[in-house]
């Protein structure tokens, strides 16, 4: 009967270990409460996972948390975001990167990748990642319209064409191979599936595509009371403004022609971000919700809508400018080569 009363005990501790907390005054990393739970059941559980299974639930667990804090008002006062689900990635990235390059390095590979260009490109490209993601644009888009927009100029006409001008991919792969062998078979399928979607047309119009979408008041409201959507927002907007500037800037071997198409690429896009920075600026009223903070800058709603319009005209249009003139020049350096003598 012992034993049984015994065992009864342990299966109600269970029970109570795992049924999920509704005390609102007890911080969801506070786990000062928790320490002297029984935690046999638990502990027994993790036991029977995989290792990588039981790093995906001690991540989720560490990601839950930050869910419900991800675009809240605890979050609006300070400039920092500690999201799981950003720089978790993010540092995963730099960190198989780095491994790639010393890997290069150390079979003393004579590349291109290797040299002060890419690998400066991909220090700034993962800076402005950092500043857009971690510090301080995420945390100051909850007070302030104009630094949300600030963060999406950063990530598309910043950050993107810095990493394809990178070209992460081989480092990546390098790194991987220790742990995949079939790394490299899987990053050439990759390639073959997204090789339509390299096509200058088909990339330019995926890419305005999903900066129009993403700009409509409806999902743009969405997105800030949904932390998931605006995750899925920031990745459309990275993946979609890399795969412009690898299929406008990728075929650099294809002579002066290909760069004054990508030069006209880079115009035309100006034009329509452009475009749509005018609309926010110049509307005559509030197209988005309001951020409630917004006062504390001495901004008024309307104020940090229009400048969040001019964010989006004047700076994003200047990083299109300078693209669009490094592909002319190009073109012409290029034109100037394919000359015949002159004898």
């Amino acid at each position: 009967m012992d034993r049984l009363r015994t065992a009864g005990v342990r299966r109600r501790a269970c029970r109570a270990l795992l049924r999920p907390v509704h005390d609102a005054a007890v911080h969801p990393f506070d786990l000062g409460g928790a320490m002297g739970r029984p935690s046999s059941c638990l502990a027994a559980a993790m036991r029977r996972l995989t290792p990588a299974a039981r790093a995906a639930a001690i991540f989720a667990a560490l990601a839950a948390p930050s869910l419900g804090l991800a675009h809240s008002g605890d979050t609006a006062h300070h400039w920092w975001t500690f999201d799981p689900w950003v720089w978790v990635p993010l540092a995963l990235f730099i960190a198989l990167y780095s491994k790639g390059v010393v890997s290069m390095r150390k079979k003393h590979r004579a590349s291109s990748l290797l040299r002060a260009g890419p690998l400066g490109a991909f220090f700034l490209g993962t800076t402005g990642l950092f500043l857009a993601l971690i510090w301080p644009l995420d945390a100051l888009g909850e007070i302030s319209f104009a630094a949300h927009m600030a963060q999406h100029m950063v990530l598309i006409a910043f950050s993107a064409p810095l990493l394809v001008l990178a070209r992460p991919s081989v480092p990546l792969a390098l790194a991987l191979a220790g742990w995949w062998p079939r790394t490299f078979d899987w990053f050439a399928r990759l390639r073959k599936l997204t090789q339509p979607l390299l096509r200058p047309s088909v990339a330019f119009a995926v890419h305005a595509a999903v900066i129009w979408v993403w700009h409509a008041p409806v999902l743009f409201d969405a997105a800030l009371r949904r932390p998931w959507l605006h995750t899925v927002e920031h990745l459309s907007f990275v993946a979609s403004a890399m795969l412009f500037w690898a299929a406008i800037g990728g075929d650099r071997a294809a002579g002066a022609g290909a760069s004054g198409m990508a030069a006209l690429w880079s115009l035309v896009t100006l034009m329509h971000t452009g475009m749509l920075g005018a609309l926010i600026t110049f509307a005559p009223r509030l197209l988005y919700s309001p951020n409630g903070a917004a006062a504390g800058l001495a901004l008024t709603p309307m104020e940090d809508q229009q400048l969040a319009g001019l964010i989006m005209w004047i700076p994003t249009a200047l990083c299109y400018l300078v693209a669009g003139l490094g592909f002319a020049a190009g073109c012409l350096r290029q034109a100037a080569c394919d000359k015949p003598p002159r004898f």
